[in-house]
């Protein structure tokens, strides 16, 4: 099953708007920031039906429960009264949830649980609503048709997912050059990850062995196999580098062009995320398959992935066993390609960075396209985003009302989200890394962006206004 799927919607715009010829921008990024980037990221049960539910209509979808106000039952014996549903935190698995948050609990204000600190949430003065499931290890809906779909799902998901390295297996590494970004800490054991599991209800990203990636790479091969079967007349190609299975029909030269830059542009995105320089990041490696036309991509996506494009160039599906694979198609010239493909892979690298939690949309798309201008400067994309970003703010005063709760931000917002993190990397490069760990291990995102920078998402958004010459700027 699909852990996520991010949709490059800046490929909308891209595939719409006629293009500059790609020039060099040595004025808009230092030629140190890549380096300032480094510093960023050193741093990702029991119930019955309520018998109120009809049968035939079932339990409440999940999100419906948000705002609801609850009864919490703890595994400690604890029981929260009539506090807010605020927030769910979906799991790997669909159906699951991995964590929620309470707000008005007596004393403690907002309340973040792991899943398995609950035992059951039921509705204010009515019946259950969640309850802790030990095969699924998460919470369900009372009542789920679908727990067995469910467990089994989770099941799988665990038996493909890579083991930790026992601690007496692990070869010590030489020390890295003072160049090179520093080595973190060791793994975590299985009985760290499981105790943190159960206070934050985040399962963190374990190391995999030279055997299993070995394996993985393997199984990956074996699709791409199934690709070009299912595609013969496209005579699709694979192009293996250290990181990355470029799997694409591009015309040969193209095709080895793109291979080449591919571990290139890895090694910068390394630095940004503070990844030990020819560590893999990934699970076996990357696939990326390219088609040199949209209709090989809409194909592409609909027969392996059941998923309609719309108007998007990329896509990249985030998989349960922590595996990437990304597919776009090549529209444009080289460098607008390059910078579709930065953007996309950055979203698997975020993705595979110290756990699967995923981060709010504004966060995601914000880094994706500052990392693309950084790793293609010659393009021009991402910079007349920012300048189109740029007028609307001074005309509406507003990042547009959703900026901080879409779940997808708008197009036009894009621009906004890659100047708002240039200005919070050069505000304190350090915060924002510690803004990004907090989110991926467990915490809300505006919780986690007031201990980092000290700030609401509106005081943010009012500084940022200052910055960019419109003051007074909502979000």
């Amino acid at each position: 099953m699909e852990r996520g799927l991010r949709v490059g919607k800046d490929a909308a715009r891209r595939a719409t708007r006629a293009l500059q010829t790609p020039e060099m921008r040595q004025d808009d990024l230092p030629a140190a920031l890549p380096r300032v980037i480094g510093l960023l990221l050193a741093w990702a049960a029991f119930s019955t039906p309520v018998a109120a539910w009809e049968a035939a209509k079932g339990p409440p979808a999940l999100d419906s429960m948000v705002g609801t106000r609850v009864d919490a039952l703890l595994q400690s014996g604890e029981t929260l009264r009539d506090v807010e549903l605020v927030k769910l935190r979906p799991g790997p698995v669909a159906g699951t949830v991995v964590s929620v948050t309470l707000s008005g609990a007596e004393g403690t204000g907002r309340r973040v649980l792991g899943a398995a600190a609950v035992t059951r949430i039921d509705k204010s003065g009515g019946g259950p609503l969640l309850v802790y499931d030990e095969a699924a290890k998460a919470l369900v809906r009372a009542g789920e048709k679908d727990l067995e779909a469910i467990r089994k799902a989770v099941q799988e998901a665990e038996e493909s997912a890579p083991k930790p390295v026992p601690k007496s297996k692990q070869k010590e590494k030489p020390h890295p050059s003072p160049d090179e970004p520093a080595e973190p800490g060791p793994a975590m054991t299985d009985a760290e990850r499981e105790e943190f599991f159960r206070k934050t209800g985040v399962r963190l990203w374990p190391e995999p062995t030279e055997e299993q990636q070995r394996e993985a790479v393997a199984r990956l091969k074996e699709f791409l196999d199934k690709v070009g079967a299912a595609m013969p007349e496209r005579k699709m190609q694979l192009h293996e580098t250290r990181f990355f299975l470029f799997y694409s029909d591009l015309p040969p030269q193209q095709a080895t062009v793109a291979a080449a830059g591919l571990d290139k542009m890895y090694a910068e995105q390394c630095k940004a995320f503070g990844v030990p320089q020819g560590k893999n990041i990934w699970i076996g490696k990357e696939v990326i398959a390219a088609f040199r036309d949209r209709e090989g991509f809409v194909r592409f996506e609909k027969e392996f992935f059941q998923r309609e494009v719309g108007e998007a160039q990329g896509r990249t599906h985030l998989r349960p066993d922590g595996t990437v694979i990304t597919a776009c198609f090549m529209h444009g010239d080289l460098a607008v390609f390059a910078t579709v493909l930065t953007h996309e892979t950055t979203h698997g690298f975020m993705h595979r960075y110290k756990s699967p939690q995923p981060l709010p949309s504004w966060i995601e798309e914000g880094a994706a396209e500052f990392m693309a201008a950084v790793v293609v400067p010659g393009c021009k994309v991402v910079q007349n985003d920012q300048q189109t970003a740029s007028a609307r703010l001074r005309e509406t005063r507003s990042l547009g009302g959703d900026f901080f709760t879409a779940k997808s931000i708008d197009t036009w917002q894009y621009g906004v989200a890659s100047s708002l993190t240039e200005f919070m990397l050069r505000w304190d490069a350090k915060a924002y890394r510690a803004m990004i760990d907090g989110v991926k291990e467990g915490m809300g995102w505006e919780e986690s962006l007031k201990k980092a920078y000290g700030v609401t998402p509106e005081e943010l958004t009012e500084r940022f206004g200052r910055k960019v010459g419109v003051p007074g700027l909502k979000p």
